[in-house]
C-alpha cells in the first residue's frame, strides 16, 4: 500500500504551523474557484481603465453594486444594439473571471484585457463579480469558532478515513498522495470550505433572480432577437468559476425561450459560442449544457496534467493573498502541493474526485475512459469537429508549431485569464477570425499516477 500524507507517520500539519493557523490560512484556498490571478501587486498593474463604465458589469451576490446600476447596464447594452445596427457581425462579448477576486482585481484583469479585445472589433463586456475573501463571506472564512454542521461536513463524518483513503486508492480516484489530506479536510469541513464554494456558486445564479443583471440581460437578449429578427452573435469566454457563469447563461436562456409560446425562429434557433480556460465546471453541468444544442462552437485551454500537479496553490494563496512569508508558503505547500482544481475537486465538491471540465486527467487518463458522462461529454464535442477533440481542446504548453487560436504556455491556474501572452493571443485571434478550422499540437507529457 502506498504511503499517503495525514497518517502518524507524517504529521497533518507541517512543523512550526499550528493546525488554527494551517486552517485560517488555507481556507482562502478552499474558498472556490477561484484563483484568477498570478501573483503580484495590483499596484504594479497601474490605474483602472475608466472605459469599463461602458464596457464593463460590476455585481455583487449577484446583484448590482460599484459603478453599475440598472440604468448603466440597460445602456450598455443599448449601446451594443446602437453598434450592431451600424455592422451586424459585430460579436457581443461576456468575459467572466473566476472565483476569490476582489472587485479591485476583478477591474485590473479586466483593464488589461480592453483594449486587445476591442483591437478585434468585437463588443467586449467584463462582468467583474466581486468574490474576494473580505467581500463576500467573511464570516464563511474567518469565523472559526463553533461547531461546523454543514450537509457537506455532516455527510462525510460517519466515515473511516482509512477505509476512504484505501477506497480512492483502489478505484482510482487518489490524488498522488494527498488523499489522507483531503479526506481529512473533507471529514473536519476545514473552515466551511465547500461552504464557501457553495456560497460562490450560489452567487452566479442569484444573478439570474428577477430584477438582477443577467435576468435582465435575458430580457433583453429575448427582445433584441425580436426586434432585429436576427440573434446577435455572441462568444462567452469564462475562466475558472467563470466557466460555471458561462453554462449557466446558456441554461437559463434555453429555459427562458421555452417558455415562450412563440419564440421567433431566430430565438429558437440561437446559439452561443464558448471559450473556456482551466475551467471549474464540473462534467455534470457542462454535458447538460451541451445537451441544449445551444453552443455553436468551442474551445477550452487548460494545463496538461503534468503542470498542474505542480502548480502549487497553496503557496500563491499564502504568498499573494496574505503575506510574503515563503517560509510559511513552503509549510503550507508541504500541506497540500497541487493545483487548485485538484483542491476543487478533491475537497470541495461533493464526492472526491469530482470530475472537472479543466482538470487534463478526466480527458486522457485511462482510468476515466470509460466513465459515461466523460464520454457523452466527448461524443457530443466529437460531433460537432470532425477533425476530433485537437481541434476543441488545447492543453498548455503547446508544441511550438501550434496554429494561431490554439496556443497557451500557461503553467499555473492564474496565468490563463491575462497573464499569459500566448492565450490572450490565441482567445483574440478566434474573435477576430472566428472558430476556423485547424488542431492544436500538444506535446504529450506524461501522466501522473496515485
Amino acid at each position: 500500500m502506498r504511503p499517503f500524507l495525514g497518517r502518524r507517520d507524517r504529521p497533518f500539519v507541517p512543523g512550526g504551523l499550528t493546525r488554527n493557523r494551517f486552517i485560517g490560512l488555507t481556507s482562502a484556498a478552499m474558498a472556490g474557484g477561484l484563483f484568477a490571478f498570478p501573483v503580484r501587486s495590483i499596484a504594479d498593474e497601474g490605474s483602472v481603465d475608466p472605459r469599463l463604465t461602458a464596457y464593463g458589469l460590476e455585481t455583487y451576490n449577484g446583484a448590482y453594486t460599484g459603478f453599475s446600476s440598472p440604468q448603466q447596464w440597460t445602456t450598455i447594452l443599448n449601446d451594443y444594439e446602437r453598434s450592431w445596427l451600424s455592422n451586424r457581425n459585430k460579436k457581443l462579448v461576456l468575459h467572466f473571471h473566476g472565483g476569490l477576486v476582489s472587485g479591485e482585481a476583478g477591474k485590473q484583469g479586466a483593464t488589461a484585457l480592453l483594449q486587445p479585445y476591442l483591437d478585434t472589433d468585437v463588443f467586449p463586456v467584463f462582468v467583474i463579480w466581486h468574490s474576494g475573501p473580505a467581500e463576500t463571506f467573511p464570516s464563511v472564512l474567518f469565523d472559526q469558532g463553533g461547531p461546523i454542521a454543514s450537509p457537506h461536513g455532516m455527510l462525510n463524518r460517519g466515515t473511516v478515513l482509512g477505509a476512504r483513503i484505501d477506497e480512492r486508492e483502489s478505484t482510482g480516484t487518489c490524488h498522488l498522495g494527498t488523499d489522507g489530506v483531503e479526506e481529512r479536510l473533507r471529514f473536519l469541513n476545514v473552515a466551511s470550505g465547500p461552504d464557501a464554494w457553495a456560497f460562490m456558486k450560489g452567487e452566479i445564479d442569484r444573478s439570474f433572480d428577477a430584477g438582477n443583471p443577467f435576468d435582465v440581460f435575458l430580457t433583453w437578449l429575448s427582445d433584441f432577437t425580436k426586434r432585429n429578427r436576427a440573434f446577435p452573435k455572441t462568444t462567452l469566454i469564462g475562466h475558472s468559476a467563470g466557466a460555471i457563469y458561462a453554462c449557466r447563461l446558456i441554461q437559463e436562456f434555453d429555459r427562458t425561450i421555452r417558455s415562450y409560446l412563440d419564440a421567433p425562429p431566430a430565438l429558437a434557433s440561437a446559439r452561443f459560442d464558448v471559450m473556456l480556460m482551466a475551467a471549474a465546471v464540473r462534467f455534470d453541468l457542462f454535458n447538460e449544457t451541451l445537451e441544449l444544442g445551444r453552443i455553436s462552437n468551442f474551445r477550452l485551454f487548460t494545463m496538461a496534467d503534468f503542470f498542474e500537479v505542480k502548480d502549487e496553490v497553496a503557496r500563491d494563496v499564502v504568498v499573494s493573498k496574505l503575506s510574503n512569508d515563503f517560509q510559511l508558503a513552503s509549510q503550507i505547500t508541504a500541506a497540500y502541493p497541487h493545483s487548485l482544481l485538484y483542491l476543487i475537486s478533491g475537497v470541495l465538491e461533493d464526492a472526491p474526485d469530482t470530475p472537472l471540465v479543466g482538470m487534463d486527467r478526466f480527458w486522457h487518463d485511462p482510468r476515466f475512459s470509460i466513465n459515461p458522462l466523460i464520454v457523452a461529454t466527448k461524443n457530443q464535442l466529437n460531433s460537432m469537429y470532425d477533425g476530433g477533440e485537437s481541434r476543441y481542446l488545447v492543453l498548455s504548453k503547446t508544441a511550438p508549431n501550434s496554429e494561431e487560436g490554439y496556443r497557451t504556455a500557461a503553467t499555473t491556474h492564474g496565468d490563463f485569464d491575462w497573464s499569459d501572452p500566448e492565450t490572450v493571443d490565441s482567445v483574440t485571434h478566434v474573435l477576430k477570425h472566428g472558430f476556423r478550422d485547424g488542431a492544436s499540437s500538444d506535446i504529450a507529457y506524461p501522466y501522473s499516477d496515485c
